[in-house]
């Protein structure tokens, strides 16, 4: 054992930065990652959240595979795209 005290400052310094580091390798190390891709998308008026079950219908549908989440990313009103970024 050592002789020499340990102020509280320092065990609490010290506590705050070990357990900062634990908490940033845990989100890190925790963190999953979906697969996405960024697709154009031609129909307008399915990104409307009433029509919310058709465009998640008609995006698996295209990519062959259970889409979870949609971000949309881009609308052009001019050339009626849309730009999504979906998840699956």
């Amino acid at each position: 054992m050592s002789t020499s005290k340990v102020s509280f400052a320092e065990l609490l310094f010290t506590n705050i930065i070990i357990i900062t580091f634990i908490l940033i390798l845990s989100k890190l190390w925790l963190q999953t990652k979906e697969p996405s891709v960024t697709i154009l998308y031609e129909k307008v008026e399915n990104i409307k959240p009433t029509n919310r079950t058709e465009l998640f219908t008609d995006l698996e549908n295209i990519l062959g595979v259970e889409i979870t989440q949609v971000k949309i990313l881009k609308v052009n009103t001019k050339s009626q795209l849309v730009t999504l970024k979906v998840y699956y």
